[in-house]
């Protein structure tokens, strides 16, 4: 049988042992779980946690074995086939009704996004309110400021004579400058006009890393970058990422260095809005 039309989890385990290496010894080199090793040389990606993480980890055990991760990352949209045992030595193989290796993960997947889209915005929440406090404290500095600088004048009132008394004179306005409006903390005047989109620099500084950048309008970038490769990234609402290699990449969020999202070898999901990295993410 030809590896177009072995599993992923055959090709693996055909590559490892070519490498004469174990899966322990491919756990440490990737520095990927044991049982997720294990688990994909079986072709089941629930200890991935999906086929986008799973892709990410075939290429890092691909990298370790010295072999082309393409005609494995192809098996993941083919039709697996099954086996007796784990590793192609122990035994004949028989194959099973085909069933797509995508097709397992599609259902959870748009459940989790869709779980994800009905939590609440808690940073609108909290920006709504500080809009509120700041309002209604310059309110009343301002109104305080009027008051103390024009009071109210008296007015004469006529005696019996017909003779209006002398009108008392004013005392003349404090040399007070009234309190002025604050910026809102924590944001210059460029990090403000900023805010107004997600804007997100990302430059990968180590080993190459595979990334996916969405937004609720689609797919802006999946594919693997090299060393030194840089790319910027907008939206006016908000943008979420996947890294295959979480140490190996730098970023940059509205303006703020914010560095690695994670350590080397490490799949990280995350997201940035205008507000980030000052907000918190739900």
């Amino acid at each position: 049988m030809s590896d177009e039309q072995r599993s992923v989890g055959a090709q693996l385990v055909r590559a490892r042992e070519d490498a004469a290496m174990t899966t322990a010894q491919v756990s440490e080199a990737t520095r990927l779980r044991r049982t997720i090793v294990e688990a994909l040389e079986r072709d089941d990606l629930r200890p991935s946690g999906g086929i986008a993480y799973a892709r990410g980890h075939i290429k890092s055990i691909a990298a370790v074995l010295g072999v082309d991760p393409g005609p494995l990352l192809d098996a993941l949209g083919a039709p697996s086939v099954a086996q007796t045992s784990p590793h192609p030595a122990d035994g004949p193989r028989t194959e099973t009704a085909p069933a797509t290796l995508g097709d397992r993960f599609g259902e959870s997947r748009a459940a989790a996004a869709a779980a994800e889209r009905r939590g609440p915005n808690w940073t609108a929440v909290m920006a709504v309110a500080l809009a509120l406090v700041l309002g209604v404290g310059g309110y009343q500095l301002v109104r305080g400021a009027s008051d103390s600088v024009n009071p109210p004048l008296a007015v004469p009132l006529p005696t019996a004579s017909g003779t209006a008394p002398t009108a008392p004179v004013a005392p003349p306005p404090p040399d007070a400058t009234p309190p002025t409006q604050s910026a809102t903390p924590g944001r210059t005047g460029d990090a403000i006009a900023q805010a107004e989109t997600v804007n997100v620099v990302l430059t990968v500084t180590g080993s190459p890393s595979w990334v996916m950048a969405e937004t609720p309008k689609g797919t802006l970038f999946e594919g693997t970058l090299t060393t030194g490769e840089r790319k910027t990234f907008k939206d006016r609402k908000k943008i979420k990422f996947i890294f295959g290699n979480a140490g190996g990449v730098s970023l940059r969020v509205n303006g703020i260095d914010i560095g690695s999202p994670g350590n080397a070898g490490q799949v990280v999901r995350t997201s940035f809005g205008p507000n980030d990295p000052d907000s918190s993410r739900a």
